[in-house]
């Protein structure tokens, strides 16, 4: 595990060192996924953006990605 992040709503964002950011639900219930690896690059670190539907994805190239999502917070 690289990096862990924690939606109001208990959903548990993880990036992960095989390139995989999840979101999981309270239940463990796998809620969504974006996958790095075709890119070359890792996460290593992941916040959730409050009311903005939003993660921002630190790479280990030093890139900050802003992914849309649908739903985390509420």
């Amino acid at each position: 595990m690289a990096a862990l992040a924690l939606a109001s709503n208990g959903v548990l964002v993880s990036a992960g060192v095989d390139g995989v950011v999840r979101a999981t639900a309270r239940g463990g219930d796998l809620v969504g996924a974006v996958d790095l690896g075709p890119t070359g690059d890792l996460p290593v670190a992941v916040r959730v953006v409050p009311g903005a539907d939003a993660l921002l994805l630190g790479t280990n190239r030093g890139v900050v990605l802003e992914v849309e999502v649908l739903r985390l917070e509420r």
